[in-house]
């Protein structure tokens, strides 16, 4: 397992030395990947996840094993049934914060906090 690689992050489970249209594509991803196991796994994520350290690298790392198993990469059904098990230990990882993550309004703050990090998007997307 010392292979795994998220998809769409050039293989990075941290973003912190990503140049900055890499880094872009990284938290965007992460986005898509937060709401996709929000409600596959009923995780119950906190309104501003993303400036949480811990919350960040639990969504990335649990992405990354998901996409792995997904994509037919892994086929190992024990280690899969020991991933669900972990869900509530990660739950605890993912509890921090006062209000309920809402992807439609947080996704504002969000935006905003890509731009602070130094995020800088694709210019084809916006043309």
């Amino acid at each position: 397992m010392t292979d795994i690689q998220q998809q769409n992050t050039g293989g990075r489970l941290d973003w912190r030395k990503l140049p900055p249209h890499e880094r872009w594509n990284w938290w965007e991803q992460l986005w898509k990947d937060a709401v996709r196991l929000r409600d596959r796994y009923r995780l119950v994520l906190r309104s501003d996840w993303w400036q949480d350290d811990i919350q960040v690298e639990t969504l990335a790392a649990l992405a990354a094993l998901v996409n792995g198993y997904d994509s037919g990469a892994w086929n190992d059904p024990l280690a899969k049934l020991r991933l669900l098990y972990e869900l509530d230990r990660i739950r605890h990882l993912l509890r921090g914060g006062e209000a309920v993550f809402d992807p439609d309004r947080d996704r504002g703050h969000f935006a905003q906090h890509e731009l602070e990090i130094g995020c800088e998007p694709d210019d084809e997307l916006f043309r």
